[in-house]
């Protein structure tokens, strides 16, 4: 009978609908799951890069300290062979040095992150204007500033 016959296309063609669904539905549940395993290969990778930064901080954090230390030892020495017990004229020319050296190392790097992001010169060219600073030219050179 007609009626039955076209019951019969309406459900294949239902059924065909459904399968298609069905197979997209399948094929993004694949792709999730693979997303999911790239992205939890990428934490695992994050984690031991974190795990590496965190020891290399804590071992630049005991160098530092260690370094400091010897400063301070070196410092109370240089003093007492001075007779001084507040900073000497040296130690003042080499802070000083110290404080030029950075603020050097500032201004370039910022230079290089200006570069590397246009959209921050103008903010950062305003400023340098205002407290009358430029950016250097050259990167600073290693050597420590002469006393």
């Amino acid at each position: 009978s007609k009626a039955a016959a076209d019951l019969l296309f309406r459900r294949k063609r239902d059924l065909q609908r459904v399968s298609g669904e069905v197979e997209e539905e399948h094929s993004r549940y694949t792709q999730l799951d693979e997303q999911i395993l790239r992205t939890q290969d990428h934490l695992d990778h994050l984690r031991e890069a974190k795990a590496k930064a965190d020891a290399d901080f804590a071992e630049q954090r005991t160098a530092i300290d260690a370094a400091e230390r010897g400063l301070q030892e070196t410092i109370a020495a240089h003093r007492a062979a001075e007779g001084m017990e507040e900073a000497t004229a040296d130690e003042l020319a080499f802070r000083a040095a110290a404080v030029t050296d950075t603020n050097t190392n500032v201004l370039f790097t910022l230079g290089q992150l200006a570069k590397e992001f246009p959209e921050l010169q103008p903010a950062l060219q305003a400023e340098l204007e205002s407290r009358g600073l430029a950016l250097p030219a050259r990167p600073p050179s290693r050597a420590p500033t002469a006393m």
